[in-house]
């Protein structure tokens, strides 16, 4: 039984890949499928996609490089410089000649053919004053969630977590 799915991958750079792949990650964050670090390059404040495909390999080669995958160092591994290729992008179009499952932050659905497009900037979040760890440097202000003056966490509205100080 095959473990690869056959792809044609095409970015806003022209074609990327064509080729039987094991794995394709895509995300403007860094992890998925439950804490892997897909993506470890990935800015969520530069208003691009990583897209991370892995070709199909031998199973016995599949091993050495699962953990390493897991934690995001899987590129500096011998094996990746041969299966693995990464790239940003705006646009990313991949078809493949039979649907294939494919998940959305978890929600699975089944097609052939998936066109993404980023736009920077399109969603505002609020964010806790508290949150200090977010960056808010100007020249990385693109598609970047800003915090809010005034705000701060709340022991009362523990769903939202914000209120406002007056």
């Amino acid at each position: 039984c095959p473990i690869y799915q056959k792809m044609a991958i095409s970015t806003d750079h022209g074609p990327m890949q064509v080729g039987n792949f094991l794995l394709c990650a895509i995300g403007n964050g860094g992890y998925c499928g439950g804490g892997f670090h897909a993506l470890p390059h990935a800015d969520l404040t530069d208003g691009l996609m990583d897209i991370s495909t892995v070709r199909a390999m031998p199973r016995r080669e599949i091993l050495p490089l699962l953990p390493r995958y897991r934690t995001g160092s899987y590129l500096s591994h011998p094996l990746a410089q041969k299966y693995v290729h990464m790239e940003t992008c705006r646009h990313v179009h991949i078809r493949t000649p039979k649907p294939v499952r494919v998940s959305f932050d978890g929600e699975i659905i089944r097609t052939d053919s998936l066109k993404l497009d980023i736009q920077p900037g399109a969603v505002r979040f609020c964010i806790p004053v508290a949150a200090t760890h977010c960056a808010t440097s100007p020249r990385r202000s693109v598609g970047m969630a800003q915090p809010l003056r005034g705000l701060a966490p709340s022991r009362h509205n523990r769903s939202a977590g914000l209120r406002r100080d007056i």
